[in-house]
């Protein structure tokens, strides 16, 4: 598996976990991450997510409380190309 495959399955794992919900891998599109997988931004349809966490056992990710949240809904302007507008209020 790859890290890329990694870092979705984590942000899946922390989603299902926090959530109740449990995305297509192919429906995260990672946007940055780190390598070790303790900080992931990704989107899943119109929304942003941010998970930070650390390293604990043999390379794993601790996924649990206070791991992630979601930090931006947004729409898409489709005509502009993937341009994203803050939904506010």
């Amino acid at each position: 598996m790859t890290k890329k495959e990694l870092c979705k399955l984590t942000a899946q794992t922390a989603l299902k976990s926090t959530y109740g919900f449990k995305p297509a891998l192919s429906q995260i599109t990672l946007l940055e991450y780190d390598f070790d997988r303790t900080h992931i931004l990704f989107r899943v349809g119109d929304k942003e997510y941010k998970f930070s966490s650390w390293v604990c056992g043999d390379n794993g990710v601790w996924v649990g409380e206070d791991t992630i949240r979601m930090i931006a809904k947004y729409k898409f302007n489709h005509r502009d190309g993937d341009v994203r507008i803050p939904i506010t209020g």
